[in-house]
């Protein structure tokens, strides 16, 4: 035992994994996450029935924000898109065939039917501005939402 005192442990060696955060991903999803987490952690060392409540309203609480936050950032790309092609680019990237594979799913928050008829009408209205040499967003036939960087209206 002598012999080990005053001797600092070996180090450990460990492998961290940088992830870039997801594109819809704001300052509140992640303080929400946060409380989520210590939410988790009183209930499981408390085990009562009140902070289990509280820990399942957190997270049905991030999950509409996340949700929310997709919707926004995937509609905004759509509305974004200048050119078919670059909607096209969108909608590989949306289907996991192109693009980043943190983006690789359709988000479920759009109906289907919806997210058909955007991209019909950002098509459209893409198709419209190349013949006619305009902006596409003069073309389209719905609002388009002011929505900054982290996907959500202003």
């Amino acid at each position: 035992m002598e012999s080990t005192v005053g001797h600092p442990r070996p180090l450990k060696t460990r492998i961290i994994t940088d992830r870039p955060s997801a594109p819809w991903m704001t300052s509140h999803i992640k303080e929400l996450k946060t409380e989520r987490r210590r939410a988790e952690r009183k209930w499981r060392s408390t085990n009562l029935c009140i902070h289990k409540e509280i820990y399942r309203d957190l997270n049905r609480k991030l999950k509409n924000a996340i949700e929310t936050a997709k919707k926004y950032f995937y509609c905004y790309k759509i509305e974004e898109c200048v050119t078919s092609k670059a909607l096209y680019n969108v909608a590989n990237t949306l289907s996991g065939k192109g693009g980043s594979s943190s983006q690789g799913s359709i988000p479920q928050t759009i109906p289907a039917d919806q997210l058909a008829e955007r991209f019909a009408a950002a098509a459209t209205a893409a198709a419209k501005a190349a013949r006619s040499g305009t902006s596409p967003s003069s073309h389209r036939h719905h609002n388009s939402n002011n929505i900054n960087n982290d996907g959500i209206n202003q």
